[in-house]
């Protein structure tokens, strides 16, 4: 069986016929698989299809809303982000802007201090103010290279916890389990 890494790769070199212009082929053939090679636990800190509530952005939204994957470590959410399909990062895309805008809404929704925004070889982070902090785009299409870009800035040790607004025990609702240990405290 191929490596993570390998397997990224081959997305990579074959977007047309591995990912094409579907969202979700991205969302797991690579920024899952990117997610776990950064040091995320793909079980208990990657969330998918995270909820939040319409009326919790400004202005609220007409239906619910589903951030893409929502990070978290210990018992908070620290991140959130939203993936687009493999076309829509080239530079110069109009949709690029839109898509930074909707992880800022989600960011400030759940009021934490990391969001990203990726199509899979380019990656907007967006730190706690919701700037565009760093833009990290795969040079000749190498996943390693990236990876070692974005480890320092979303890796699991770079990131850091400042006053979450989610705790576990509302994280369950929503089907990211907490650390079972904590559900035996006092």
């Amino acid at each position: 069986m191929e490596s993570r890494i390998e397997l990224i790769q081959q997305a990579f070199n074959g977007a047309d016929d591995h990912l094409g212009t579907v969202e979700r082929n991205t969302e797991i053939k690579v920024v899952y698989l990117m997610l776990w090679e950064l040091g995320w636990h793909p079980i208990r800190e990657i969330g998918s299809c995270f909820q939040i509530d319409k009326n919790s952005v400004t202005p609220p939204a007409d239906a619910a809303l589903a951030a893409d994957y929502v990070l978290r470590k210990d018992e908070d959410l620290c991140a959130v982000g939203e993936v687009k399909y493999w076309k829509i990062g080239s530079r110069g895309s109009k949709e690029w802007p839109k898509a930074v805008a909707q992880a800022r809404q989600y960011q400030a929704a759940l009021g934490v201090p990391w969001a990203f925004i990726t199509c899979g070889h380019r990656w907007t982070i967006l730190d706690d103010q919701g700037r565009d902090a760093y833009d990290f785009e795969a040079k000749e299409n190498n996943v390693e290279s990236l990876l070692k870009d974005l480890r320092p800035v979303l890796g699991r040790d770079a990131i850091k916890i400042k006053s979450p607004l989610f705790s576990s025990s509302r994280l369950w609702s929503y089907g990211i389990c907490p650390n079972p240990s904590s559900r035996h405290r006092k």
